[in-house]
């Protein structure tokens, strides 16, 4: 029997809210988990994706998996629903896309303190032999915190390559991955 996604369904001791969003790939959902109450988010694979579709959300968790950093989203749990999707619990962030927050009047220092962290999370994400491949303001998430600074996360890592491990790559030679309006030229040409 196939689970149905929807409000008060609880899966894997989270209990459903409220959907956020979904795409071609998935759906994600504000949860809350039955052990400790703590709001998370929870992505779940379509079933109609196709075997690639599945091996790049694996590689996703296995990539959130191995990173541990400030700037990155945090990974809590990842496995298969018996009967059901696949899915990614990561932490709940409450706040806005850089495609929001840039829409704002923003001084020079706070463009650079944003920035900088960006860079910080690509820097150690490369460290850990991870390119992200589909950065662009939408992957960008500014928490702020009241009475802080803001702080930044950077998510969405499926069309993300783990370097030096060539039998994770997923991507066939010559294949354009990325958002098209943000890629860099050497994507653009495959």
């Amino acid at each position: 029997m196939a689970i149905e996604l929807q409000h008060g369904t609880v899966v894997e001791g989270y209990r459903l809210e409220h959907l956020l969003g979904q795409g071609g790939f998935g759906a994600v959902w504000r949860a809350t988990s039955l052990v400790d109450g703590r709001d998370v988010a929870i992505k779940f694979l379509h079933a109609s994706v196709d075997r690639d579709g599945e091996r790049r959300f694996k590689l996703e968790a296995r990539i959130l998996d191995g990173l541990s950093h400030p700037n990155c989203v945090t990974l809590l749990a990842h496995g298969r629903v018996p009967d059901g999707p696949h899915y990614l619990v990561t932490e709940y962030l409450e706040g806005r896309t850089l495609t929001k927050w840039a829409k704002g009047d923003r001084t020079p220092a706070e463009a650079v303190f944003i920035a900088r962290q960006i860079g910080e999370a690509l820097i150690y994400a490369h460290r850990h032999n991870v390119v992200h491949r589909d950065l662009k303001p939408a992957n960008v998430f500014i928490v702020e915190p009241p009475g802080a600074p803001p702080i930044v996360k950077v998510l969405d890592f499926g069309l993300a390559k783990m370097t030096g491990v060539e039998s994770l790559d997923i991507t066939k030679t010559g294949e354009m991955i990325g958002t098209p309006g943000f890629m860099s030229p050497e994507q653009m040409r495959g």
